[in-house]
């Protein structure tokens, strides 16, 4: 349904605040509070001032609301205007609400116990006693602390007034009076907490009056009229597990237990009652409430009342020596509350409607590490779970952004869910070239958000901590140490330029199967006396060097040189493979090396020596003739044997792949990987 233009929705509200007088009442804020009794556990809109302040989380964006009344056995039987409220979420996680309140108030008259007469008996003068208890105004702030457990806080400032009159006889025997009027302020602090440990359930408690801040007081002798407020403590809970019904019952410490349920007649309108009991004297019940709800687009319209089984002292006049033995502790619900009747009106500003899918909860499955950035793009960052909050099936998609480090958000493939149903949805991240200028390890917060289809709009949102990784981290994956390897890097082809080229005649005369093997033992040879290895005592998982940092720096550890070698390699064209090796007894051993593609087919083996250990036969390309599928000569290589030379890192890297390989079984035990690099054939 089309949401009502402010313009015709706003004087509607100012009409209904301005329309009514203010008179003495008693103190209820919430329609359905009213009608249920039983709202401790379940509170989900400004009502929660009173209720539940850990409800506040529960508004959606803005929320405005009025109150009136009509109260059926007092003085003056007109609306009475109750109070105006406001609210906001923000932040996602925080809800703030502010009231004003002239209707919450309780009114008494102490009949005079003095009077003077004339000489004909006629009462002259009375001096009637008037004890006002209001409540001005109240604040209140709530937070999520997480997906199922609300945290909040509300302050209500009080005022107690006595007005008496003073009096005296002067010399001609004649009164005079003059009103005295004694005031006592104080703010009153409510603490809540709102707990969800299953779907259907709630839980939620508030401990009322938890302590009071006094900024002036009625003097001594008026201690009787002081409002008491004693500090108490109220739970309850609510249960929706059945379809369309909402069941919820209240107790606390004074002994009073409500019990209540709410459910839907049609989509826009539903109904509610409740039952007060009190079990100080016996268990019996004390009022019953009821009322009827309407909700369109925006707005809710909510009519409720309470009614007494008891009208002693509830119409309009008591007992003075009930009031003088137990005073006031309350003004929201007293015994001197008549019946009453509330219409109360709520304005959703923002965001108008409940989300039809909701974020249960985000994990991040990876950190982002900008060597590998590009891979983010298809491998998720993290999964969200998503909960379909509506009673048909929908299409959830899920986008993932963080700000500065994409350009913009990534999308999901649409997700049906069933009514009711979760489902985890994972999400990717297409990153900018900005991560690349991380040096050091940074914490971000990324967005996550869900959208349905059906609707367009979206439903929910989630602030996730994203932890990017500096340009050099590496997470010891070495199917990602490819990222490092960098063979169009400048640094890298004018370093394995120059070197060729000055070797050119030699290369020029060389068997043209043996001319890749040549070139890369030049290319190994030529880093003898430039690079110095420097032990990793963090093994395979640590910080990777870029081919020319190893360059600039003159060394590095076992991936840094494995990284270079490749880099270089695969300049000229030569295909390579990381072979990485983490002993399952031996973890602290784990080392990384390599292997490069000679391009020699395996029948001409005899090239390179009559030792079968000093080669592996792998399926790779025939460099002469240009075919593909064919199995050719890979040599192993030590890289971290630089100042070696070639033939010494050839020889031990041989060694290490035949023991760790063909002996002890690592390939086919899974504690070796053999994954290829730089060039696609």
């Amino acid at each position: 349904m089309t949401p009502r233009p402010l313009s015709r929705i706003l004087p509607a509200f100012l009409a209904m605040m301005l329309s009514s007088t203010i008179s003495p009442a008693q103190y209820f804020s919430s329609g359905r509070g009213i009608a249920t009794g039983a709202y401790t556990g379940v509170v989900s809109d400004l009502g929660a001032l009173d209720w539940n302040p850990a409800g506040l989380t529960s508004i959606r964006d803005w929320e405005l609301s009025t109150a009136n009344f009509f109260q059926f056995h007092a003085g003056e039987q007109n609306l009475t205007f109750h109070h105006a409220a406001a609210g906001k979420r923000f932040l996602s996680d925080h809800a703030a609400a502010v009231r004003v309140s002239p209707g919450i108030r309780l009114d008494l008259i102490v009949p005079s116990t003095f009077t003077v007469e004339d000489s004909n008996a006629t009462i002259m003068t009375q001096f009637d006693k008037e004890i006002t208890y209001t409540e001005q105004f109240a604040l209140g702030y709530a937070f999520r602390a997480a997906d199922y457990l609300s945290l909040g806080f509300s302050a209500h400032f009080l005022e107690e007034k006595v007005t008496t009159t003073e009096y005296s006889i002067d010399s001609s025997n004649v009164i005079t009076s003059s009103p005295l009027v004694r005031r006592g302020n104080s703010w009153s602090v409510d603490w809540g907490v709102m707990w969800d440990p299953a779907p259907a359930w709630r839980l939620g408690a508030v401990a009322k009056n938890l302590f009071r801040i006094t900024e002036s007081s009625v003097p001594e002798e008026m201690n009787s009229f002081r409002l008491n407020l004693p500090k108490t403590v109220r739970a309850g809970a609510s249960f929706t597990g059945l379809a369309g019904f909402n069941f919820s019952a209240d107790t606390d410490f004074e002994n009073r237990l409500r019990a209540g349920t709410d459910w839907d007649i049609t989509r826009f309108l539903n109904a509610a009652a409740g039952m007060y009991f009190n079990a100080n004297s016996g268990f019996s019940a004390e009022a019953a409430g009821a009322g009827v709800f309407y909700s369109v687009a925006n707005v809710d319209i909510m009519l409720s009342g309470i009614f007494f089984t008891d009208q002693t002292s509830r119409r309009g006049s008591a007992d003075l020596a009930l009031f003088e033995g137990a005073g006031v502790d309350e003004i929201e619900y007293t015994r001197f509350t008549g019946d009453r009747a509330s219409l109360s009106l709520t304005l959703n500003l923002g965001r108008t409607r409940d989300p039809i899918a909701k974020i249960e909860y985000v994990e991040m499955l990876t950190d982002i590490y900008p060597s590998s950035s590009r891979v983010y793009a298809f491998r998720p960052v993290g999964r969200a779970r998503i909960r379909n909050e509506s009673d048909s099936p929908i299409e959830a998609r899920v986008s993932f952004n963080i700000e500065r480090y994409m350009d913009v958000p990534t999308e999901s493939r649409p997700q049906v869910i069933g009514p009711g149903e979760t489902a985890e949805v994972p999400f990717f991240a297409v990153l900018n070239s900005a991560v690349q200028g991380l040096r050091t390890m940074v914490v971000r917060e990324g967005e996550v958000s869900v959208s349905a289809v059906r609707t367009g709009e979206s439903e929910d949102t989630y602030a996730a901590h994203v932890l990017l990784r500096g340009k050099n981290d590496w997470n010891g994956d070495v199917t990602l140490l490819k990222y490092f390897v960098t063979p169009d890097d400048p640094d890298i082809l004018n370093f394995t330029r120059s070197v060729l080229n000055d070797r050119a005649p030699e290369l020029d005369t060389t068997d043209a199967r043996m001319r890749n093997f040549e070139r890369a033992r030049v290319l190994f040879d030529a880093l003898a006396g430039r690079l110095l290895y420097v032990n990793d005592p963090r093994g395979s998982q640590d910080n990777v060097q870029y081919p020319s940092e190893t360059l600039s720096l003159k060394g590095g550890d076992c991936d840094d040189m494995s990284v270079l070698y490749s880099s270089m390699l695969a300049s000229i064209g030569i295909r390579t493979a990381f072979i990485d090796v983490v002993p399952p007894e031996r973890p602290d051993s784990a080392h990384i090396f390599m292997m490069f593609d000679t391009g020699i087919p395996s029948e001409d083996a005899a090239l390179v020596g009559d030792n079968s250990k000093r080669y592996v036969i792998r399926n790779g390309r025939d460099r002469i003739n240009g075919e593909g599928n064919v199995n050719t000569l890979w040599i192993p290589v030590e890289t971290t044997l630089t100042r070696r030379g070639f033939d010494r890192a050839w020889t031990d890297g041989a060694d290490q792949y035949y023991r760790d390989v063909e002996v002890e079984l690592g390939l086919m035990r899974g504690w070796v990987r053999v994954v290829d690099q730089g060039l696609d054939f």
